[in-house]
């Protein structure tokens, strides 16, 4: 479970996350294997500082975005994983925009709207034209031809 009290979030409302079960494995194996190589025994932070604490979420955000540049040619800060979801969610459902709204800790509904309607309105477009291609090809090989040579 990953949750962030009110006061670590900027619309004070406190977020709690489920993880997935693969994601848990991949902390786990973190922890066991990898955090205490870099703190040492005891110590409570997920990503330890060298010389005790923890390392500033700026640091690890630009340092995430560091490693997709050269990964995957594009930089993408922590933050910007957030908007990454909820694209992506939003592709495979257009009209989740209430879901969306609430995975990402948004006391209105329409603050959601205004980050991600357009992208929403393009994918909404999109299946429907799907659905009349569908419907125009059903349609076309269930017309019936008119025998040849015959007058109609």
């Amino acid at each position: 479970m990953v949750e962030l009290p009110p006061e670590k979030v900027k619309n004070r409302q406190p977020l709690r996350f489920p993880l997935p079960p693969e994601s848990v494995e991949l902390i786990e194996e973190y922890l066991a294997r990898w955090q205490p190589f870099w703190a040492g025994p005891g110590v409570p932070w997920l990503f330890p500082a060298r010389h005790g604490g923890h390392v500033d979420g700026r640091f690890l955000s630009e340092s995430i975005a560091r490693r997709a540049r050269r990964h995957v040619g594009s930089p993408i800060t922590a933050h910007q994983f957030r908007h990454l979801a909820a694209e992506i969610y939003l592709r495979e459902d257009p009209n989740g925009i209430g879901i969306v709204s609430q995975h990402l800790g948004h006391r209105d509904l329409n603050t959601t709207r205004g980050f991600y309607a357009r992208e929403q309105t393009r994918i909404a477009t999109q299946r429907y034209h799907e659905v009349l291609t569908r419907k125009r090809t059903a349609a076309t090989r269930t017309r019936r031809r008119k025998p040849k040579g015959k007058p109609a």
